[in-house]
C-alpha cells in the first residue's frame, strides 16, 4: 500500500509522463503557426527585393545597379522578429503548460522581459548570418539576369512577357530561400523559449532537459538515437558526434541544424512542489516592432566532416555568393568524399579570410569543379580575355574568371624534397605533411585571389614586382653567371648553382619561379600550410595580407 507521501510523487510522474508522450505534436503544432506567420514576413521581403530588381532589369537590361537591396538591415529585421514571437510565444506555452505544475509561480509580468531577450538573440545571430544571407540572394538575382540576358527568345519578347517570365522565377527562389531562412532559425528560437521559460521559473539546479526527436520519416538517423536523452540543465547532449545545448544549436555542423524539427523538453528534478493539473495552450499574440540592428561578421563553425557531397555543394555555393562570386555549377562527382571535406573546409576558411570580390571575380558566373585542369595538371584557374571587334556581356572583363579547378588529387610528396646534386628541382612549396592534401585548393585559390594581369589590382602587382626583384637578387647570391663546370660525386657536371644547400633553404620553389603568378601561388601556399613559413613565404603572403585580407 503506498503511503501518503508516494501518492502524490506517484501522481506528478504520471502527469510528467503524460506531458511528454505529448510534447513533440504540441511543440510541433505550434511551431507550425508562428513559424508560418514569420515566413510570410520573410516571404514578402525577398518578392519586394527581386520584384524591385526586375523592375529595373526590364528598364535597363543589366547585371549591376542591385547593390542597395536584400540589405543587411532588412535581414536583420527578420531576425529579431522571428526570435522575439516564436521564443515569446514558446516560453509563454511552457510557462501555463509546464511552468503551472509549480504552485504558486506567477509569470504574467515576463512577457516584456521574454521579448527583449529573444530580440537581443536574434540580432546576435543575424550578426553572424546577414552578410552570407543578404551575399547569396544578391547573386542569385544577378545570376538570373545575366542567365536571361543571353537568352536571344526572351530578350526578343515583349516587356510584358518578359515580367511574368521572371517574375514567375523569382517567386520561387523567394518561397524557398524564406523558407530555408525561417526553417533554420525556429527550431533554435523556439527551443530556446522553452529553456528560457523553465530557468525563470524554476533555476537551472532545479532542472534537467530531454531530447525528444520529430516523429516523421525526416528525421536524422542521429537525432532518432538521440531521442530520450536526458542531461542537467547546464549541460550539453551528445548527438551525431557533436554537443549541443539544444536541437537548432547555432554552434552545432549544418548536418545536425539545418531544418531540425526536435525539442527540448525542461523538466523539474524534485516532485515536492508539482501538482497534476495541466491548463491547455494559449500561446500569446506575435507583435511586429522594429528594432535598429547590431551588424557583425562573423560566422558559425561547421563541422565539415559529417556533410554529404551535396550539403558541401550548398554551402561552398553559398560561400562563394557571400562575395559576389556568381556560382553557376559545381561538380564534385569524381572526388571522395574525405578529400571534398577536407577541401571544403579550406575554401571555407580562405573565404572567411580574403576578400575576392574584384569585378574581374564577381561580374560573370563561373563553374567550379574539384577535377583537375586536365592530363597535365592537378588544378587550374581558367580566365578569360577581352579581344577586340567581339560582343561581350555588360561587366565583362579582361581576365574575367571562368572556371576553378580545385583538383582531386593530391600531387605526389616527392614534389617537395630536393633531389638533385647539381641543380634545383624541389617542385612544390614547403608544407606540413598533415596538410599535403590541401596543397592544389590553397595554390589555386591565390590565382583565384589575382593574377598578374588584373585591372584592379594594379598596385598590387606593382608593389610584389618590387619584391620579387629582391628575391630572385638573394637567389642570384647562389647561382654562377653562367654554366659552370663542377665534379658531383667524381663526375663532371655542368651547372648554375653555386650553393644548392643555401638556394634550396631560401627559394620557394622551383615551379614558383615560373612566372610571377606561380610565384605568388607558391608563397601563399607555403605561407598558408607551414606552420612555420620561411622568410620569402612570409613577405610574400604579407603583402597578400595586406591587400586582400578582410
Amino acid at each position: 500500500m503506498l503511503n501518503d507521501t508516494e501518492v502524490p510523487t506517484m501522481m506528478t510522474e504520471i502527469t510528467i509522463k503524460r506531458v511528454k508522450d505529448n510534447w513533440i505534436d504540441e511543440f510541433s503544432n505550434l511551431l507550425d503557426k508562428v513559424e508560418n506567420k514569420e515566413f510570410k514576413k520573410a516571404l514578402s521581403f525577398y518578392k519586394e527585393n527581386y520584384f524591385e530588381g526586375v523592375s529595373r532589369f526590364l528598364v535597363e537590361p543589366k547585371t549591376t545597379g542591385y547593390e542597395d537591396l536584400f540589405t543587411n538591415n532588412g535581414f536583420t529585421d527578420i531576425y529579431v522578429d522571428t526570435y522575439r514571437n516564436i521564443g515569446a510565444s514558446f516560453a509563454d506555452w511552457y510557462a501555463k503548460s509546464i511552468g503551472s505544475l509549480l504552485k504558486q509561480q506567477d509569470v504574467s509580468g515576463y512577457n516584456d522581459i521574454w521579448e527583449a531577450a529573444f530580440a537581443e538573440e536574434g540580432r546576435r545571430i543575424a550578426g553572424n548570418r546577414v552578410t552570407l544571407v543578404s551575399g547569396t540572394a544578391k547573386a542569385t538575382l544577378k545570376k538570373e539576369l545575366k542567365r536571361f540576358m543571353q537568352d536571344p527568345e526572351f530578350m526578343a519578347m515583349d516587356e510584358r512577357r518578359q515580367s511574368r517570365i521572371l517574375r514567375t522565377r523569382f517567386n520561387q527562389y523567394s518561397n524557398s530561400q524564406a523558407k530555408r531562412l525561417i526553417r533554420t532559425e525556429a527550431t533554435n528560437a523556439a527551443n530556446q523559449g522553452t529553456m528560457r521559460s523553465a530557468l525563470d521559473i524554476y533555476g537551472k539546479n532545479e532542472l534537467q532537459k530531454e531530447w525528444i526527436a520529430a516523429r516523421d520519416e525526416r528525421v536524422r538517423s542521429n537525432h532518432a538515437a538521440a531521442n530520450g536523452q536526458i542531461v542537467d540543465f547546464d549541460k550539453k547532449f551528445l548527438v551525431g558526434g557533436e554537443y549541443l545545448d539544444r536541437a537548432g544549436d547555432p554552434r552545432g555542423s549544418a548536418a545536425n541544424v539545418i531544418n531540425c524539427r526536435c525539442a527540448i523538453a525542461p523538466f523539474p528534478k524534485q516532485s515536492d512542489q508539482l501538482v497534476d493539473v495541466l491548463p491547455p495552450i494559449n500561446p500569446v499574440p506575435i507583435i511586429a516592432e522594429t528594432v535598429k540592428p547590431n551588424i557583425r561578421t562573423n560566422t558559425s563553425e561547421i563541422d565539415f566532416s559529417k556533410l554529404t557531397k551535396k550539403q558541401l555543394d550548398d554551402i561552398n555555393k553559398e560561400a562563394f555568393e557571400a562575395q559576389g562570386v556568381i556560382v553557376n555549377s559545381i561538380n564534385s562527382k569524381s572526388v571522395a568524399s574525405k578529400k571534398y571535406q577536407r577541401v571544403s573546409e579550406n575554401i571555407n576558411k580562405l573565404l572567411k579570410e580574403y576578400n575576392v570580390s574584384a569585378p574581374e571575380n564577381t561580374n560573370i558566373g563561373i563553374d567550379i569543379s574539384m577535377l583537375g585542369g586536365g592530363k597535365r595538371t592537378l588544378g587550374v584557374v581558367k580566365r578569360r580575355l577581352k579581344l577586340p571587334n567581339r560582343n561581350y556581356p555588360e561587366g565583362f572583363n579582361d581576365y574575367q574568371l571562368k572556371e576553378i579547378y580545385f583538383g582531386n588529387k593530391t600531387p605526389n610528396n616527392y614534389g617537395t624534397k630536393q633531389m638533385s646534386k647539381f641543380k634545383f628541382d624541389r617542385h612544390y612549396s614547403l608544407h606540413d605533411e598533415d596538410k599535403f592534401d590541401l596543397y592544389v585548393s590553397t595554390h589555386e585559390f591565390a590565382h583565384f585571389i589575382s593574377v598578374e594581369k588584373m585591372q584592379s589590382h594594379r598596385k598590387f602587382w606593382d608593389e610584389f614586382a618590387k619584391l620579387s626583384k629582391e628575391y630572385y637578387n638573394e637567389i642570384d647570391k647562389y647561382k654562377y653567371d653562367s654554366w659552370t663546370k663542377v665534379f658531383i660525386d667524381g663526375r663532371e657536371r655542368l651547372t648554375k648553382i653555386k650553393d644548392l644547400n643555401k638556394l634550396n633553404d631560401v627559394a620557394i620553389s622551383h615551379y614558383a619561379h615560373t612566372n610571377n603568378n606561380e610565384l605568388m601561388a607558391e608563397a601563399f601556399t607555403e605561407y598558408k600550410l607551414n606552420k612555420t613559413p620561411r622568410k620569402w613565404a612570409i613577405k610574400f603572403g604579407t603583402l597578400i595580407d595586406k591587400y586582400f585580407k578582410k
